[in-house]
């Protein structure tokens, strides 16, 4: 992984850099990605996650917080707009290829792809025994492993919705990662899978996937998974092995859901869910707890 210095940066941006750092990622407080990353602050009240967090080696912030970090280990950009500059250095350095150069594609022999399939011209790996069907787009950084069939319609390495928005600017965060597809994958039609903006968006072998699900930026799913159509999964979900997604659910962004969990079709995943757990409702909850609340709804409207 590639490094540079915050100091090396300054003359391009307009920030002050207080106290030097190496960074390799840009990151966030709640998610950071190896080591030394940056990352912006505009609470006070999350000095504590920075200081205690031995992965982050810079902060972009203002004035008044930097005056409150002591730490001497912590590199310090000072911004009138942090969270702004944050969006900025990022995709400058991934236009400058910081994260990773481009590859030229590799796509086996033995790969069958329809006629108007969307390829783009790098940065794609296609294995053995790939079947894509027509229509589909491979917008780049993706990789099919080996026996893999994706459906009709099929976008894969899409754009992920990360933005910085105010009044008079929208920033989109650009894509550093890739969306990473292992080995006896089925993705069915019309399924969109969003590549990684730091990290990788990874979906584990052996895995299935119905129509028109989405699956946003940084995913991470386990192997012998099973999502079912018009599912959606919002930024850095983590799906163990062996889980089952019900018909048109929806999970929140950065939840985790637990080994053979179980989420019935509609609900709406809001926090993490155990390993073996069934859960339905909205918001959902252990399944036979929604029952009885059902039930309880039910017959006081009686």
């Amino acid at each position: 992984m590639n490094e540079t210095a915050l100091s090396s940066l300054e003359e391009k941006f307009l920030m002050k850099v207080m106290r030097d750092a190496v960074i390799k990622s840009a990151g966030f407080l709640d998610a950071v990605y190896g080591d030394s990353n940056f990352v912006f602050l505009r609470n006070e009240k999350y000095i504590s996650s920075v200081l205690n967090n031995p992965d982050i080696s810079a902060v972009f912030t203002t004035e008044e917080i930097a005056a409150r970090i002591k730490s001497d280990n912590i590199g310090i950009v000072v911004s009138d707009n942090p969270e702004k500059l944050f969006f900025e250095v990022h995709n400058y350095l991934v236009e400058e290829k910081f994260y990773g150069e481009d590859i030229e594609n590799s796509i086996s022999r033995t790969a069958v792809i329809a006629d108007n399939v969307y390829i783009a011209s790098n940065n794609v790996i296609i294995g053995e025994n790939v079947v894509i069907e027509p229509n589909v787009s491979i917008l780049g950084h993706v990789k099919i492993g080996n026996n893999c069939y994706i459906g009709a319609g099929t976008v894969l390495g899409g754009r992920g919705f990360k933005y910085y928005r105010d009044a008079d600017v929208t920033i989109h965060m650009q894509q550093a990662g890739w969306t990473d597809i292992g080995d006896n994958v089925e993705i069915l039609s019309n399924t969109c899978i969003e590549r990684g903006i730091i990290d990788d968006t990874v979906i584990g072998e052996n895995t299935m996937i119905s129509s028109h699900v989405t699956i946003s930026h940084g995913v991470k799913i386990g192997r012998g998974s099973a999502i079912s159509a018009g599912a959606a999964l919002a930024g850095a979900v983590e799906v163990d092995d062996g889980v089952w997604i019900g018909l048109n659910a929806s999970v929140k962004q950065k939840v985790r859901i637990g080994e053979k969990a179980y989420i019935c079709m509609g609900a709406v995943v809001t926090k993490n869910v155990e390993p073996g757990q069934k859960v339905s409702g909205n918001f959902a909850v252990e399944h036979e707890k929604n029952i009885a609340n059902v039930k309880q709804i039910a017959g006081l409207q009686l």
